[in-house]
């Protein structure tokens, strides 16, 4: 059994905040944003990124493999993306439309 970390701790404890039926998102986003540096702030985006990238991938994966369309990679195809982005800065929200070549 492998010794348990700091991050395996942080983990076990976010989760726990995380399943309490009395947490509210936007305090706890209000109280990192007014009582932590940027640079925490900045990594804790960076860490709800890659927890998005790898959600989307996996519902990719998902929707290919149910319909069994699997796509030559070599055929662009495009993709309309409707998405809401936040501005971390000053904060305001954004409705943008972007479309890719996919």
């Amino acid at each position: 059994m492998r010794r348990r970390t700091k991050i395996d701790k942080a983990i076990d404890l976010l989760e726990e905040i995380l399943n309490d039926h009395h947490f509210h998102p936007a305090l706890f986003a209000n109280m990192i944003t007014t009582s932590y540096p940027p640079y925490t702030q900045a990594r804790l985006i960076e860490l709800i990124k890659y927890i998005e990238s790898y959600h989307y991938k996996e519902a990719e994966l998902e929707r290919k493999t149910q319909t069994g369309q699997y796509r030559n990679n070599n055929i662009p195809r495009i993709k309309s993306d409707t998405s809401w982005v936040h501005d971390s800065y000053n904060g305001h929200t954004a409705h943008i439309n972007a479309q890719a070549v996919i």
